[in-house]
């Protein structure tokens, strides 16, 4: 009965054409005898003989070897026939709906099952469940295979195209070189023999040269080609020009200072000087504190360059905000003045006027290290114009205080008189 049992359980196999005799039953566990090599994987054709049973269970003797595996079935047998098809009306489960206690039981041959000499299944469907929860937890999922394939041709196409455009702009860049070479040496000897006497020399020299290279098709690469350029004369001409139009720019924005046509009133007026004079001081502290480093450049390329005579000029350009922001207090002081009837706190806002002014005298003066005659003058009539308004002050409240005195004392005298006549 054990036998019959084993001979239905194994699906049968193919056997070929021509198929020899069958193989003699592998000895049993007793015999010292080793066993005989395992025969060759069957062929699809006729209906093989039955295999014989397999041996009793017994004690293994201690030198014999282990037996040979089972032989493996031909996927294109019937041992490899995919699953009957589900029975008509069947619902169709998911991957994890195949998964748990309640899982439908599985078709011979699904998922890959195979088994070996103790039982252990192992199935194909675990991995494809476990990828499949991989690529959820990476994003891959989410995104879609086919999203994910469209994406990467994208992104590839576009790289093989910013690629040919990158190799046709280098051949042309070649190219422009290959026809420049001899106009790229001359303006490199101009650079090298080029003396100037002036800032004005540089000016002129730069501006030459940039519109020579401006005809280059990529003047950077081409230049860095030529092997020879004398960059480090050339970028210390450029930035000497760029340092020394800075200044000069702050200069003249100083001493053209006009009030903004937006501001309609003096606090207008007085943000704006602000903000130009805030401007100024912090580049010019900039260029101070790179001072040295820059001088030395210049001096070993023989530039002409001003240095502490251009910095003294802007810092006495700034007194004209100085003056500005002086004129713009007491223009309103007196404006204030002459309203009728006098605005309330009319003395306070007049001293906040004149106070603010000084305060700002004071940040120029430090600046620039001192005032020049002209805006001496005119602080000397600010500071004598703050000294009468806290002097009127003080006199109102003097007067103020003066009426509630005699107040106070025909109160105390008529509280009297009525006293003695009771």
């Amino acid at each position: 009965v054990e036998g019959d049992t084993v001979i239905k359980a194994i699906p049968a196999v193919a056997a070929p054409a021509a198929a020899p005799a069958a193989p003699k039953p592998p000895p049993l566990p007793h015999s010292p005898a080793p066993p005989p090599p395992p025969p060759p994987p069957p062929a699809a054709a006729k209906k093989p003989a039955p295999a014989p049973p397999p041996p009793p269970p017994g004690k293994k003797p201690a030198g014999a070897p282990p037996p040979p595996p089972p032989p493996m079935p031909d996927k294109k047998g019937p041992a490899g026939a995919p699953p009957p098809p589900p029975p008509p009306g069947a619902k169709k489960l998911g991957p994890m709906q195949c998964i748990g206690p309640n899982a439908p039981p599985l078709a011979p041959g699904f998922g890959g099952l195979s088994t070996d000499d103790e039982g252990i299944l192992k199935d194909k469907f675990l991995h494809e469940v476990y990828q499949m929860i991989r690529r959820a937890e990476l994003g891959i999922a989410g995104k879609g295979a086919a999203g994910a394939r469209k994406g990467g041709e994208a992104d590839a196409g576009k790289m093989l195209e910013e690629l040919k455009s990158k190799m046709g702009h280098l051949a042309r860049v070649q190219e422009d070189f290959d026809k420049r070479r001899g106009d790229i040496a001359k303006w490199a000897a101009e650079v090298r023999t080029f003396k100037p006497l002036t800032m004005d020399d540089i000016k002129k020299f730069i501006t030459h040269m940039e519109l020579q290279l401006q005809t280059l098709y990529e003047d950077v690469a081409e230049l860095k080609m030529f092997g020879s350029w004398p960059d480090s004369k050339y970028d210390t001409c450029k930035l000497a020009w760029s340092q020394y139009e800075l200044l000069i720019t702050l200069k003249d924005k100083a001493e053209s200072w006009a009030p903004p046509l937006t501001a309609t009133k003096c606090v207008g007026v007085f943000g704006d000087l602000e903000r130009c004079f805030n401007e100024m001081m912090w580049k010019v502290e900039a260029y101070m504190r790179d001072k040295d480093g820059l001088e030395k450049r210049f001096k070993g390329e023989g530039i002409p360059w001003p240095g502490a005579a251009l910095v003294n000029s802007v810092r006495v350009a700034s007194l004209n905000y100085g003056r500005a922001y002086m004129k713009a207090a007491v223009e309103e002081v007196n404006k204030l003045s002459q309203q009728q009837p006098p605005p309330k706190n009319l003395p306070a806002t007049q001293i906040k006027l004149l106070t603010d002014s000084v305060k700002f005298m004071f940040r120029v003066h430090q600046f620039v290290s001192g005032f020049d005659a002209k805006t001496r003058a005119q602080f000397a009539q600010v500071a004598q114009l703050l000294e009468l308004v806290k002097a009127g002050q003080q006199q109102q409240k003097t007067e103020v205080s003066s009426t509630d005195a005699a107040q106070e004392r025909d109160q105390q005298k008529a509280a009297t008189a009525v006293l003695a006549q009771g």
